[in-house]
């Protein structure tokens, strides 16, 4: 069977089989005129080659797989089972890296997304940037809904604060975490949005929640709604938070996922547990 033929019969293209060939995936003998020949089962190894690098295998894994599934049954070694086992732990891995790409992406497009602002922005330098109530003014035509357009755009915790400067000073100051906007209403109604990074929900049953209570404060009940924060140095975020007033509930200290956990009190915020926590590496967690 000639090159041309075997593509014709296969659905690939010449110039893959060269490829298959000169990676010792298929084999040719050569006619007394030089032209490549193929035996007629060829025909079946290169339809499994395809199947193969569609699942995603490199040519150097096919080439170590093709003589385990060839083999009879009874012949085969277990070699074909561990192969595949890696493959699929490899890929599964790969896609754990598709997926944080994609919620980065996801992010960053609900950031570049602005549905409201409000009018009479201002510069004041205690606070970064502040608006007079004036009512809301949309600018800005709403997106567009297609199928990549997430549900929830951003994830927005409202906490309410009995000593209002003294938790803006805590989060702001002491935790660095930059004001977004602020805004005051009649009444001395004051509020300010502060940019707290990536935005998670997270929602664990009472049996998980008490395991994260045993790791992270040794076994001191959290609070129903607990605001973890994730940072780059859990004890030095830690002792600034200390210093800018919050009690210290559980010292850092590294979970079994690998983090660095500290638990502690806001000030003025007595019904919410404050996590610290730094990533020392990639986790499933």
């Amino acid at each position: 069977m000639r090159i041309g033929e075997l593509a014709e019969s296969t659905g690939v293209s010449a110039r893959s089989l060269r490829y298959y060939e000169a990676q010792g995936l298929i084999r040719s003998c050569r006619s007394p005129g030089g032209w490549r020949d193929f035996d007629e089962d060829t025909v079946e190894r290169v339809i499994l080659i395809q199947y193969l690098f569609a699942a995603g295998l490199g040519s150097r894994t096919i080439d170590q797989v093709l003589p385990c599934l060839e083999a009879p049954l009874e012949e085969r070694t277990g070699v074909l089972e561990d192969l595949l086992e890696r493959e699929v732990s490899r890929l599964e891995e790969r896609r754990r890296d598709l997926d944080r790409e994609l919620d980065t992406l996801r992010a960053l497009q609900s950031e570049t997304r602005v549905d409201t602002v409000r009018t009479s922005w201002r510069l004041e330098p205690d606070t970064g940037v502040r608006a007079e109530h004036q009512g809301m003014t949309n600018t800005c035509d709403p997106a567009e809904p297609t199928s990549n357009t997430p549900a929830v755009r951003q994830l927005r915790l409202v906490i309410e604060a009995a000593d209002f400067d003294a938790a803006r000073a805590f989060f702001q100051d002491a935790l660095g975490m930059s004001a977004l906007a602020a805004f005051s209403e009649a009444d001395d109604a004051q509020v300010v949005i502060l940019d707290a990074g990536r935005a998670t929900l997270e929602i664990t049953n009472p049996a998980h929640k008490r395991f994260i209570d045993d790791v992270e404060a040794e076994g001191r009940p959290s609070t129903p709604i607990r605001l973890a924060l994730e940072v780059d140095d859990t004890a030095a975020v830690t002792q600034r938070a200390v210093d800018g007033g919050a009690q210290l509930t559980a010292e850092p200290r590294l979970t079994p996922w690998l983090s660095v956990n500290a638990r502690l009190a806001a000030p003025s915020l007595p019904d919410l547990d404050l996590t610290l926590f730094q990533e020392t590496m990639e986790s499933d967690h």
